[in-house]
Order: C-alpha cells, then structure tokens, then sequence
C-alpha cells in the first residue's frame, strides 16, 4: 500500500540533440524510470506532424509526462510518484546521462 505522500519532479531540459528520435527518446526515458524503481503499467504517445512527441506512462505509483517542442529543441517532464519507493534522483541522473543536451532546469516538490 502506497502511503499518501509523493515526490513530484519538473524539468525542463533545452537544447536537446536528437530531438527528434523518438526511438532514443522513448527508451531514455523508460530506463530512466525503471532505474527510478517506478512499476510501469502501460503508455500512450502521439506523434505531431512537425516530429513533436507527447507521451505518458501510467505508473503503479502514479505517471510520467513528457511533451518536446522540436522548433525550440526543448522538452518538459513531469514525474510524480506516491510513496517513497521511486527515486525522483536517480530519475533525474540517468536523463542527464543519456540525453545531450545544453542546460536542464529542474525542481522537486514533496507532497504530504
């Protein structure tokens, strides 16, 4: 049973290379939540006409969001999971590990 408190992770990652390769971008993030400690239970994406993606994983802890905007280069993410079992930190490391980018912004809020 998942305690009613949570971690709640934003960022914003600029300048990202290889932007638009979702293949790249679909499994960096996947990893990244499986190195977490986060359950996925499942995922929709969408693809726009201009190679933007939007995707969201349903977690058992709760989900994961990320929206690119191609012509800036740039991505949001939005993770947020109940209990203590997920590392927003280790989520965080494996992204800035294995995505070239210029500068991330990010911030965690703790939930109770």
């Amino acid at each position: 049973m998942y305690e009613f408190k949570g971690r709640h992770y934003l960022a914003s990652l600029y300048d990202v290379k290889d932007i638009k390769n979702i293949e790249k971008l679909r499994s960096v993030f996947e990893t990244a939540l499986r190195e977490s400690g986060a359950t996925v239970l499942g995922k929709t994406e969408h693809l726009f006409s201009d190679g933007g993606f939007t995707c969201v994983w349903l977690l058992a802890e709760s989900h994961c969001s990320i929206h690119t905007y191609v012509d800036q280069k740039n991505i949001f993410v939005d993770f947020f999971t109940c209990g203590s079992s997920s590392s927003t930190k280790k989520f965080n490391d494996y992204i800035l590990c294995n995505l070239e980018l210029n500068r991330s912004q990010s911030r965690r809020i703790f939930r109770n």
